[in-house]
């Protein structure tokens, strides 16, 4: 037995592979760049809003939160940095090239985008905003 073949059956397997390929790419844009994800000790900072020994923890669920650690801090300070965790979400994508961007949304629901850039070298992170000023972190164990 000879099949036809149509115009309509080559229309299916067209929108198959269509499909498949869309399947494919969704997928793989919706993926999370595991390699920062976990925490991070801050070790050098050209800002002075940080200080060394802050915790960064990059979650799996794409959220960031910056706690005190064992940072020197005024309690005042350590205290707005503990408040400031219930105030803004912070949530964050990055991408294998180095581009890291940075959500910041309050409570009345204004939103902050920032533009970073990442190097990472074995458990040493540096993080450069588009300013030029770097934070410098280590993997904890």
């Amino acid at each position: 037995m000879i099949r036809r073949v149509t115009k309509r059956s080559y229309f299916r397997a067209f929108i198959v592979m269509l499909s498949i390929f869309l399947i494919v790419s969704l997928t793989s844009a919706c993926a999370i760049n595991r390699e920062l994800v976990g925490s991070w000790r801050l070790i050098q900072s050209e800002d002075e809003s940080f200080v060394a020994g802050m915790i960064f923890n990059f979650n799996d669920d794409r959220t960031l939160e910056i706690k005190p650690g064992d940072a020197e801090l005024d309690p005042d300070k350590k205290a707005q940095y503990i408040l400031s965790g219930d105030e803004i979400k912070i949530t964050y994508t990055s991408s294998p090239d180095g581009s890291l961007s940075l959500n910041m949304r309050k409570r009345d629901k204004k939103t902050v985008t920032i533009k970073m850039h990442y190097v990472l070298e074995e458990d040493l992170l540096q993080i450069t905003d588009e300013y030029e000023v770097t934070l410098t972190l280590l993997r904890r164990p």
